[in-house]
């Protein structure tokens, strides 16, 4: 009887177990579904860039009327298929060798053409394939230039870099017209930034923009640019109206925003309150960068001795210690990001210039014109 019952309960026990093990498994399905959402987009969009490149090919130069005595040497890109979308890609790399051909037949003796092919690296910005196509005039004076075409491998679309992520058009342009202003003997004195249709392309994490600091010309030396920027620095948030408050014009028209809200939306930094300084510390990488104290005037990055005063210190908006506020320039002048107004509320870049590498001279024979298609 004892063993009867014994059995009995250990049959009973394990099917309450299995019924127990059946319901957490269904209730972390959607879980496990959702953790894996993102890998499962990212072997997708891979996927798709195998098949893209496995379609590109190489084209021979082709021929043009009126370039007897003119050498062309190398090879285009050429995607197989058919379709719309692969005409247009493949007139678009003919376009571009011909640009080039007219703007250099009459002065040049020798055109050299090549390409390469990148891919951008994180998570969802995966789907694009860059091609770069690098061409040289070589003549009196050797002229470099490059023409890209950046390709959503989703539906073989072309991007610009406004259609890739807001604000990174601004963001570069603002950072390469103040290295052009800081190095005049470097840069031709009047670029003004870049348009939409400045070349660019991906490379792994990095965007790339090839040739940017416009046409000039420098006497045996070659200024190397492309300029590399981070992918990750372009991370950007808008603070809604309800996140900052505009001071009347009695007091500065500054506008002040939520310091905690506005830093912990960006990955790598955190800000917490200590009730007894009335500060708030901003942590990254396991230190602290900067503190801010209700009712000092005094801001750093970094390093504390490097301390400067901005329109207004640090104030608490209605009396709440989650809502200390700093004026916006913080934010550009201290922690180096971006900032800008709008009518839905204020953009914040994580724009750091601290993760860009600064521009390199080589030493070369001859005059070289480097020009930005």
């Amino acid at each position: 009887m004892k063993r009867f019952l014994k059995t009995k309960i250990s049959i009973i026990y394990r099917a309450v177990v299995a019924v127990v093990l059946a319901a957490v498994f269904a209730m972390s399905t959607p879980f496990v579904s959702s953790a894996f959402a993102n890998e499962a987009e990212q072997i997708s969009f891979a996927s798709y860039q195998q098949d893209f490149i496995r379609r590109i090919d190489r084209r021979a130069l082709p021929t043009r009327a009126g370039t007897a005595g003119l050498a062309m040497v190398g090879e285009l890109p050429r995607i197989s298929g058919t379709g719309a979308a692969v005409e247009a890609l493949n007139a678009r790399f003919i376009a571009q060798f011909d640009e080039f051909l007219q703007a250099h037949r009459a002065r040049a003796t020798r055109l050299e053409f090549t390409y390469e092919i990148f891919i951008a690296g994180p998570l969802a910005h995966e789907r694009y394939v860059s091609v770069v196509i690098y061409m040289t005039a070589i003549g009196a004076n050797t002229t470099r230039s490059v023409a890209t075409t950046v390709i959503d491998v989703t539906d073989l679309s072309i991007i610009t870099l406004n259609d890739f992520e807001a604000n990174v058009l601004r963001l570069i342009s603002n950072s390469l017209v103040a290295t052009a202003q800081a190095n005049p003997r470097l840069h031709n004195s009047n670029f003004n930034g870049i348009n939409n249709s400045h070349p660019f392309y991906f490379d792994g994490n990095n965007i790339e923009i090839p040739f940017a600091s416009g046409a000039f010309t420098v006497a045996h030396r070659e200024v190397t640019t492309p300029r590399t920027f981070p992918i990750a620095a372009f991370a950007h948030h808008t603070i809604a109206p309800n996140r900052f408050i505009a001071l009347p014009q009695e007091q500065y028209s500054t506008i002040m925003v939520n310091l905690s809200y506005a830093i912990n939306r960006f990955d790598g930094y955190t800000a917490a309150w200590s009730a007894s300084t009335q500060t708030v510390n901003i942590w990254r990488g396991g230190s602290i960068v900067s503190s801010v104290t209700v009712g000092v005037n005094s801001y750093f990055y970094g390093n504390p001795d490097n301390a400067r005063t901005l329109e207004l210190a640090p104030i608490l908006a209605d009396g709440s210690t989650s809502r200390v506020m700093v004026p916006l320039s913080f934010f550009r002048e201290i922690m180096g990001m971006a900032t800008t107004v709008t009518s839905e509320g204020i953009i914040i870049s994580r724009f750091d210039t601290r993760l860009i590498p600064s521009e390199q001279e080589n030493v070369v024979t001859g005059n070289t014109t480097i020009t930005a298609e």
